[in-house]
């Protein structure tokens, strides 16, 4: 299971998360070494050129994915572009509203549907796991999405990762942490958990 936060820069993580003196540029490369994937909120992406998306594929290891969050508009351009990432694009982000954007999605890269789980196959979209949204048992999740609490205590951090992992399966699953910023403390306590679980 990876454990993946909306976005990399967060100014509520200056001096907290990222060292205080640590250079804007080299936040991607800090947080890569510490979690295996990040999601790129769509207005980054849709800014992203192909010199910065190179850039950003240069910036982490292999193994490292990004899930590109698609806009309202235009998200066939912007997938199209972000196949720049190469094998580190992990896959798309489709948000409620933007059907629109679901046409030309490159048949080889994942793409799941962030609104409720029963419209995904419906939009040819995979289903997201939400820990307060009901799922649909026959399917596998790929993906969740949390907005926990900073303060979230292990107990209940630990039930949000069982969650998932049953709704993921035996396959390798993404839960990305959200929130404005995502809570850093949280991020990591639940990257040492999904370690422990295995």
């Amino acid at each position: 299971m990876r454990i993946a936060a909306y976005g990399w820069d967060h100014p509520g993580w200056e001096g907290g998360y990222y060292p205080a003196d640590l250079p804007e540029e080299w936040r991607l490369a800090y947080y890569a070494n510490a979690f295996p994937a990040v999601v790129v909120p769509a207005p980054l992406a849709v800014a992203a050129s192909g010199r910065e998306l190179a850039h950003w594929a240069g910036e982490t290891a292999p193994a490292f994915r990004f899930l590109v969050e698609l806009p309202l508009e235009a998200g066939g351009e912007v997938a199209a572009r972000c196949m720049g990432l190469g094998e580190r694009l992990g896959g798309f982000l489709v948000p409620p509203g933007a059907p629109r954007g679901v046409a030309g999605l490159p048949a080889a890269v994942p793409a799941w549907w962030l609104g409720a789980a029963e419209e995904a196959a419906a939009l040819g979209l995979r289903p997201c796991w939400r820990p307060d949204r009901p799922w649909p048992g026959a399917a596998a999740a790929g993906l969740g999405w949390c907005e926990p609490a900073p303060d979230l205590a292990a107990p209940e951090l630990g039930a949000l990762l069982r969650g998932f992992a049953a709704a993921a399966g035996a396959g390798e699953g993404v839960l990305v942490v959200a929130g404005s910023p995502p809570p850093a403390g949280v991020l990591g306590r639940l990257r040492g958990l999904a370690e422990l679980m295995g």
